[in-house]
């Protein structure tokens, strides 16, 4: 093809052939580009007139998962990918913001700034220069970069420094007490068993309810299987080490030569060349036990070739345990056949019992008996018990919206459930993580740490109600507590948090703002790029 187009280069034929594929190379592969570049597309995220190009976006992406590669062993460079467009977004927005602010960075104060870096300081806790340039070879980064990445920094710094030293002082007290701060509930339990069910159910109710419900009425898997065991004392006790072996190891391999003679070292040779010994002999056995059972000999010629012990076990599901005492790794060998397809064996797995000796088993699962849904024949009165049950669970549910109803009128939970003869429980205290004063064999324990969350999210007698162990728990916010003598130290430490919390919350709230009025764009069409490793359904919540 290629020697008829040099033969005929001067054919009109050929030249128009050539012109359409130098038209086709260009349209398919360069066209596209050139109109993004005409009509302002060539970006990925435009923050006022800074656009981020892909070639910028892959440099700043590349270097900042190599510091983050460098920083820590597993990284999911999916997520990070999103978090650095959104880091360089921020940055861009701040210092689009500093520069209307009128905020300039002196040179005298990159030079203090850097110097601060504890990464660049030596042993003595001073700058040092070689370090510096050391840290920035490692992070592939030139010196003029990172004085621009570190002026952002610092304008970063400035703008959030408002909002650092906001006058929150008595709002701050407020939400410290308030942090600290433990409650009590009145609790009325609601025990669905109790309440009478007059409906009787018909044959076409309970039939709905089984065909609604169907893993109330399920079978659980069960299997067969046996053990093909192996013992490593089996294995041990025709394995002999020679004395030239013992020698030899001494002469060529042994570390400690220089400090003890052979005959001081012989013992803990011989076992280390045991123990090798033993490994290599383990890795072969069990390698041709594998071999055989995959080559289809039964497991009885197996098991005698090999002198392996069997263990049978006969139906059994994933929750049972194995009753024979001497097997160490009863639960193991049961979640192994349940890994495992009927008629087929699983890999050595290794055990060792109380007293350390070493056990190489395997599973050969012989039946399954697949999970299942049992015929509403053999099942019906079990339907009708659980439909019974399930009314039951709506009636009391049905009781604790007309009592916590009343407390929204402004009733007194206790009264209301004295009313109808139920006994109300006032808890001991908790806090906003679930702590009980005195918790220890508490009996409302559970119920506490079933509502704490949503009590804290209520004002004072205010109800609602929750399932808690199979009953329904009405409750209602009964006392709110402050403590008196708090750990000064705990409370400096809390009032810092906040201060912390609500400084970046306004700074978000700020550079959300601010984000709008530089009119942050994203180039959809280019972000959802291979290239670029972003998902556009990562965008949600983002600027």
């Amino acid at each position: 093809m290629l020697e008829f187009i040099r033969k005929y280069s001067s054919s009109p034929v050929v030249k128009f052939f050539l012109f359409i594929l130098a038209f086709t190379f260009v349209f398919c592969f360069g066209i596209m580009d050139i109109v993004r570049k005409y009509m302002g597309k060539d970006y990925l995220v435009k923050i006022g007139s800074v656009k981020i190009t892909p070639a910028l976006f892959k440099f700043e992406k590349d270097k900042k998962l190599n510091m983050l590669r460098n920083s820590e062993k597993n990284i999911d460079e999916k997520a990070e990918t999103l978090n650095i467009l959104d880091q360089i977004i921020l940055e861009n927005v701040i210092d689009l913001a500093a520069s209307d602010f009128g905020f300039v960075v002196s040179e005298k104060t990159i030079e203090e700034y850097i110097k601060g870096l504890y990464v660049f300081r030596d042993d003595n806790g001073r700058f040092d220069k070689n370090r510096y340039n050391m840290v920035l070879q490692k992070m592939g980064m030139s010196e003029k970069m990172f004085i621009e990445l570190s002026k952002k920094d610092i304008k970063n710094a400035l703008i959030a420094a408002p909002f650092r030293f906001i006058s929150t002082v008595s709002e701050l007290g407020y939400y410290t007490k308030a942090m600290l701060e433990k409650r009590t509930l009145s609790l009325v339990e609601l025990k669905p068993l109790s309440f009478v069910v007059a409906e009787k159910p018909s044959d076409a109710n309970l039939q709905e309810f089984y065909t609604e419900h169907p893993d109330l009425f399920s079978v659980e898997e069960r299997r067969s299987f046996r053990i093909l065991e192996l013992c490593e004392s089996d294995l041990a006790k025709d394995l002999q080490i020679s004395e030239e072996n013992k020698k030899d190891y001494y002469d060529t391999e042994y570390v400690d030569k220089d400090s003890k003679s052979y005959e001081e070292a012989e013992k803990e040779i011989a076992a280390e060349l045991l123990q090798e010994k033993l490994l290599k002999v383990t890795e072969d056995r069990t390698r041709d036990i594998e071999d055989a059972l995959s080559s289809g000999t039964s497991i009885e010629k197996v098991a005698k070739n090999f002198n392996l012990k069997v263990i049978p076990v006969s139906d059994v599901d994933i929750s049972d345990e194995l009753q024979d005492s001497q097997v160490s790794y009863k639960k193991d060998a049961i979640t192994v056949a349940f890994t495992t397809d009927e008629g087929t064996d699983s890999s050595f797995s290794e055990s060792a019992n109380e007293q350390g000796e070493k056990f190489f088993w395997l599973v050969h699962t012989d039946s399954v008996d697949p999970k299942h849904v049992e015929e509403f024949a053999k099942v019906s009165e079990k339907v009708k018990s659980e439909w019974i049950k399930s009314k039951q669970k709506e009636l009391a549910n049905a009781m604790a919206e007309s009592l916590v109803e009343q407390v929204k009128s402004g009733a007194n939970l206790a009264n209301v459930a004295s009313e109808r003869g139920y006994t109300s429980v006032i808890t001991k205290k908790f806090d906003r993580e679930g702590n009980i004063d005195d918790g220890k064999d508490y009996k409302f324990s559970n119920a506490i740490l079933s509502l704490y969350n949503e009590a804290f999210q209520k004002l004072k007698n205010e109800a609602g109600y929750n399932e808690v162990d199979g009953n329904v728990v009405v409750y209602q916010v009964n006392g709110l507590f402050y403590a008196d003598n708090v750990d000064p130290k705990k409370e400096a430490e809390l009032h810092g948090r906040l201060i912390h919390e609500f400084a970046d919350g306004m700074l978000q709230e700020a550079v959300g703002s601010l984000s709008k009025k530089y009119k942050v764009e994203k180039n959809y069409e280019n972000l959802n790029n291979e290239a670029t490793g972003i998902d556009l359904g990562q965008f949600e919540g983002m600027f």
